[in-house]
């Protein structure tokens, strides 16, 4: 089962929870086969040389450790942002609010789908601004073009990251 997580969490369904899930379990299981006594483990008197080896290992990989929960968690904020910006503007039709929301998500990682999200906020406004519109002025047409401007903008960046990506 845990060999079945990690290839799951690996191939199928690339997922970092997952492939945790997969490798803690496959801690435990080696914990649970040490105590059994049905796993044993040999201590060698270590060397100067494979002291520094190990300790030298040891830091690479509490430094990439390290460095994956930041990318983790800047990612894992970043979607909370963009969830949150999506519930203001569905339940309060709140733009300006969600606008913030999708802007803090962007901040914390450059992914298309935040792009396009402001691509379509931009669009939301100018569908307002043209139903409220009653007589046009110079500053409407400034609006509108600000308004353009940003969502041609946010589309071209979705598309710079991820071209292939249909929907951009």
């Amino acid at each position: 089962l845990t060999v079945y997580t990690i290839i799951a969490g690996l191939l199928y369904t690339p997922s970092l929870p997952i492939i945790v899930l997969g490798l803690t379990s496959f801690a435990l299981f080696l914990v649970a086969l040490k105590q059994e006594g049905i796993l044993v483990v040999s201590v060698q008197e270590a060397t100067p040389r494979t002291a520094m080896v190990a300790k030298i290992t040891m830091l690479i990989i509490s430094i990439l450790l390290l460095v994956g929960t930041i990318f983790f968690l800047r990612r894992t904020i970043g979607d909370f942002y963009f969830q949150k910006a999506i519930v203001v503007l569905n339940t309060k039709s709140d733009i300006a609010t969600a606008e913030i929301y999708v802007k803090k998500a962007i901040a914390m990682v450059h992914r298309e789908v935040y792009y396009r999200g402001l691509a379509e906020l931009s669009v939301i406004k100018i569908n307002q601004l043209l139903t409220s519109l009653k007589d046009v002025d110079q500053k409407s047409i400034d609006t509108l073009k600000s308004y353009l401007e940003e969502g041609i903008t946010s589309a071209q960046k979705a598309i710079q990251i991820d071209p292939l990506d249909y929907q951009n």
